[in-house]
């Protein structure tokens, strides 16, 4: 991914999918700082870019930030109204940023949600962990 994405932003600078999968490979990294500015460059190129601002409440939930991760994933829902699939993940980061909060009930909301639009385990493993104990949960 590294020289992939790298090529990508070097073909065409100018193009806010290259940057924001920059910014995911960056992520998977764990090179936060590399990965907020890449992710900044897509969301600067295109502010309506939802998958873009979707992961910069990832990387903001990542690096110690639920609070933040919780707004961007309300204006990430806000920029997809119509689309279920594309608010699976941004209800999901809300899901993991509100258990991280102790805001038990509305990670429940946000994972059931989440699974309800996108059929994938990890929003039911969540829910597990709410209902075993919240933050206090090894999956945390």
């Amino acid at each position: 991914m590294e020289e992939l994405t790298t090529r990508a932003v070097n073909v065409d600078e100018m193009n806010p999918t290259a940057w924001w999968t920059r910014a995911v490979a960056l992520g998977l990294q764990r090179r936060w700082e590399p990965a907020f500015e890449a992710d900044a460059r897509a969301l600067r190129l295109n502010e309506g870019f939802s998958d873009a601002t979707s992961h910069r409440a990832e990387l903001m939930l990542f690096t110690g930030r639920p609070t933040e991760a919780i707004t961007l994933t309300e204006q990430a829902l806000a920029l997809e109204p119509s689309n279920s699939v594309a608010n699976g993940w941004p209800l999901h980061t809300r899901c993991r940023a509100s258990l991280a909060l102790d805001r038990y009930d509305e990670a429940i909301a946000a994972c059931e949600k989440s699974a309800a639009l996108h059929d994938w385990w990890m929003p039911h493993l969540y829910l597990v962990a709410v209902y075993y104990g919240g933050s206090s949960c090894p999956l945390m």
